[in-house]
């Protein structure tokens, strides 16, 4: 009889890692966003150091004077540095998440420091102190307005603009007001700092008609939240403070406000990517239709026309693509936006990548019912080119689990208490690069029975069946060690036992009675090793 996968080995690997951050200095900013003076007005000044790539970065937050809606607001990149986002947390404030947009990569609940100036790095899972460039505003050498400084009326919606230097601002990140500061340089620009306010014109578009042409722009929330130093595209350009993309402005009776992905080109095959996009109509409810055409051309809807502003998409060819996003509303209206999209090859690719987790019951799980975690990742293209698992599950009430590494790509566990429990997924490759992200399930007393159900367990046994089928009284047993039945103990029969543990090698049951290096009555990694050892000597 030929037996599948017995055991995934479970490997405790030691990681160091050893991180510095080396951030940018000599940069000069205006009082009002210094760390003390934030202090004094009661918020918290925090820091992001973005290591995982995460586009955008936004901050949820809780407990204080403000509450955010998931998945929170979008932070600042600071000026001088190429991974450092920042964000001032309303006064009170006592919880953090820092999450990709509210996609799957997030952080889990953090408590917010004590004093500002900290720093979060996700990798290390941690805070400390941040000494690098704060957030910009504006040359030093100018000083703050006075109150009575020059700002534009809101009271009505203009009519189209006159002249042609027009820039917008689309206010997704929430922010009560949105002002606009551009220059030349530090003695010539529209006003004195955070410049000049620009103009509500509905729907969360902002308009600004500048009385020349500037090179440099800075949005911000009268002086607070902002943007880094930005470039000025040219007239009629629209910039998103939630996504931090430019787009043309679209003046049509069914307005595209924002088309864009929640990870940037170029990805990889098999990784899940969220399309979302947002329309306006003047005149009636809007229906959203994705749709992409891969490399060699064809053309497949993602998602015909809903009501729904967000697809998953998953691609599985190497090449370029174009996305094609459809819009209608109720009175005949139409619009389209497409984007260039890029897919290559995980891999080739040396350090380990998640592309998908996948909570069993849609992150629903029950109480005493079996749970399974399933990774799917990528690269590792390196040494032995293996794969290693770690999985950290916390409980509503704060207790782990002991992880360990393992070969396997699922986790099982049982769900004891009603709550949140958060379930932290490691993958690690022969070399020690190792990537993580953090999924939430929901633990219920009863799931719903539109659910699907709960799936069994698909983690080997822990140790090898003791109801086989016998072998052919003919057939005699192999030498201790020759996994692949040839006869011969040598370095193939450990890359036969390798193979087996990761699911691309079969054993029959006098192989696996051979492969039994030690003993022990399974078949494991440290096996493959006695093989190894055995075949050095006796060279």
């Amino acid at each position: 009889m030929v037996r599948s996968k017995h055991k995934a080995v479970s490997l405790l690997l030691a990681v160091m890692m050893v991180l510095s951050a080396c951030f940018v200095s000599g940069f000069s900013v205006f009082a009002a966003t210094t760390e003390e003076s934030i202090a004094s007005a009661g918020g918290t000044l925090v820091y992001f150091k973005n290591s995982q790539n995460w586009n955008p970065v936004n901050i949820h937050y809780w407990g204080g004077s403000e509450v955010t809606t998931w998945p929170g607001k979008t932070m600042s990149p600071v000026s001088g540095t190429t991974d450092i986002y920042s964000f001032e947390v309303s006064a009170g404030s006592t919880g953090i998440v820092f999450n990709a947009g509210g996609n799957s990569a997030q952080t889990g609940d953090l408590t917010v420091p004590a004093e500002s100036g900290k720093v979060y790095d996700p990798s290390t899972n941690a805070w400390s102190d941040y000494s690098g460039p704060t957030v910009p505003t504006e040359p030093a050498t100018e000083t703050q307005p006075t109150s009575g400084g020059s700002t534009q009326p809101t009271s009505a919606k203009p009519t189209a603009p006159s002249g042609d230097n027009v820039i917008y601002c689309q206010n997704d990140a929430g922010w009560s007001s949105v002002n606009c500061y551009m220059w030349n340089s530090s003695a010539d620009n529209n006003s004195g700092w955070p410049g000049v306010k620009m103009t509500d014109i509905g729907d969360g578009l902002w308009m600004y008609e500048m009385p020349k042409e500037f090179k440099n722009v800075i949005f911000s929330n009268n002086g607070s939240s902002q943007t880094s130093d930005l470039t000025y595209p040219g007239t009629n350009m629209v910039y998103n403070n939630s996504t931090g993309k430019w787009t043309q402005y679209d003046a049509s009776p069914l307005r595209i406000t924002s088309f864009t992905t929640d990870l940037a080109s170029p990805q990889y095959t098999g990784v899940e990517i969220m399309i979302a996009a947002d329309a306006k109509s003047n005149d009636g409810t809007v229906s959203y239709q994705f749709s992409v055409t891969d490399p060699s051309g064809k053309t497949s809807v993602l998602k015909s026309f809903s009501a729904s502003n967000t697809v998953v998409w998953t691609p599985a060819v190497v090449g370029d693509y174009t996305i094609t996003l459809d819009v209608k509303d109720t009175a005949g209206n139409t619009n389209q936006r497409t984007m260039s999209y890029s897919v290559a090859d995980a891999t080739l690719l040396v350090k380990p990548l998640i592309k998908a987790i996948s909570p069993s019951n849609n992150g629903q799980i029950q109480k005493g019912a079996s749970a399974t975690v399933a990774v799917n990742a990528g690269g590792g293209n390196t040494g032995t080119k293996l794969l290693f698992y770690k999985y950290i599950v916390t409980d509503p009430n704060g207790n782990q689990n002991t992880p360990y590494y393992t070969l396997s790509n699922t986790y099982n566990f049982t769900p004891t208490v009603l709550g949140t429990y958060k379930v932290q997924a490691f993958v690690q490759g022969s070399d020690n690069q190792t990537v993580n992200k953090t999924y939430t399930y929901t633990c219920v007393g009863k799931i719903d029975p539109t659910e699907p159900p709960t799936s069994e367990p698909t983690q080997p046994p822990t140790q090898k069946p003791t109801e086989t089928t016998p072998t052919s009284p003919t057939e005699e047993p192999l030498k201790l060690g020759d996994a692949n039945a040839d006869g011969v103990v040598d370095v193939r029969d450990a890359t036969c036992i390798q193979l087996y543990l990761v699911g691309q090698f079969t054993l029959s049951d006098r192989q696996y009675k051979a492969a039994d290096m030690n003993q022990d009555g399974v078949v494991d990694i440290r096996d493959a090793t006695e093989v190894q050892l055995y075949v050095a000597m006796n060279v």
